[in-house]
């Protein structure tokens, strides 16, 4: 239920693009939080931009994807770059890859970064379907988490907690 509190309620608007059957570019804007709060500095807005390039099946259907995303208060402003790689190089096995590069101004531009690894292979000749996956993750320490109380982090903070930890699904 905490999920669907004012708390985890904002405004938002999103566009999406599909240039061609392999491009695709997703535009947002979210205010996160209004006022005058001296604890965060009033308004917080969120932009985000991504593009995702489909480089198809002669390319073990690899997609790459980047992504820029600013959290911006009246105190801060948190950048984050991005870039995604996800492939399928044998039948029912994906892999994929993520780096964010993140510079908060908060705190005299200190920089930080993100990394994330992971592989799942499914079995769907057998009966219940069933499949198994890993994903490492690694926060620096200086990483903000930004907007974390919002879903779907908090899913992602009780399956990783947050910084060089591996789990196996």
């Amino acid at each position: 239920a905490g999920d669907l509190s004012a708390r985890a309620a904002f405004d938002a608007i999103a566009g999406v693009w599909d240039f061609t059957p392999e491009l695709s570019v997703i535009t947002g804007f979210a205010k996160t939080s209004e006022g005058a709060a001296v604890a965060t500095g009033g308004d917080t807005d969120v932009y985000v931009v991504d593009a995702s390039y489909k480089l198809g099946e002669n390319a073990m259907n690899t997609v790459l994807e980047g992504t820029y995303v600013l959290s911006r208060t009246r105190k801060a402003n948190v950048n984050n770059y991005g870039g995604r790689i996800t492939s399928a190089p044998i039948e029912d096995l994906n892999v994929e890859s993520e780096y964010v590069y993140q510079v908060n101004n908060a705190f005299r531009d200190r920089a930080s970064d993100a990394v994330r690894l992971g592989a799942n292979y499914a079995m769907p000749d057998v009966t219940w379907k069933p499949g198994f996956g890993i994903d490492y993750m690694r926060l620096s320490n200086k990483w903000n988490a930004m907007h974390e109380s919002l879903a779907p982090a908090d899913l992602a903070n009780l399956i990783f907690n947050n910084t060089n930890r591996c789990a196996f699904s």
